[in-house]
């Protein structure tokens, strides 16, 4: 089974983020990733696992001594044209529950992907495969400017099964 370790993306901002993907994925003719996968922050990339619940033994335990830190969901960016995203401004607190989730997963035997090390918190918009509809859209979104203060107060589990992205199990931060 195809896991990932996810912040969820709650509230106003969740609403916000359904309905831009929504909206640019049939105004561009996009793949629409509303039909593939929940509203999120990659915090532990994907990984193939038989027996979740190490990994849920231990998200439980750390997330019962986490405490909820304000982040921010601010613009837009993107990673090399490929990748258009919702940018985060998170504190040092924020960065820290990461890099923290990585060390007892890694001593765990999880395996680490580059990324997982350089964490970049974003929660994607769209996909792209040519330059001109990146510009596209791109442009489109340059009038907007969304701005939203949030907690990062999950740490949850998302399992892939066929071609959707499911929450298996979410543990909250106090």
């Amino acid at each position: 089974m195809r896991y990932a370790i996810v912040y969820l993306l709650k509230g106003k901002a969740r609403g916000y983020h359904i309905g831009l993907v929504s909206e640019i994925s049939k105004k561009f003719q996009l793949r629409n990733l509303n039909d593939c996968v929940m509203p999120h922050v990659t915090l532990k990339s994907p990984f193939e696992g038989e027996d979740i619940k190490i990994v849920e033994n231990l998200i439980e335990d750390y997330s019962r001594r986490m405490k909820k830190v304000g982040i921010e969901l601010k613009g837009f960016s993107d990673f090399d044209k490929k990748v258009l995203f919702f940018d985060f401004v998170s504190s040092s607190d924020a960065f820290e529950i990461q890099k923290g989730l990585i060390n007892i997963l890694d001593f765990a035997g999880l395996d680490m992907g580059e990324f997982d090390r350089k964490w970049k918190p974003h929660s994607t918009l769209a996909y792209f495969d040519n330059d001109y509809k990146f510009e596209e859209v791109k442009r489109y979104l340059s009038g907007g400017n969304p701005n939203y203060k949030m907690f990062f107060d999950n740490i949850s589990i998302i399992k892939k099964l066929k071609d959707k992205w499911v929450i298996h199990k979410e543990f909250e931060l106090k």
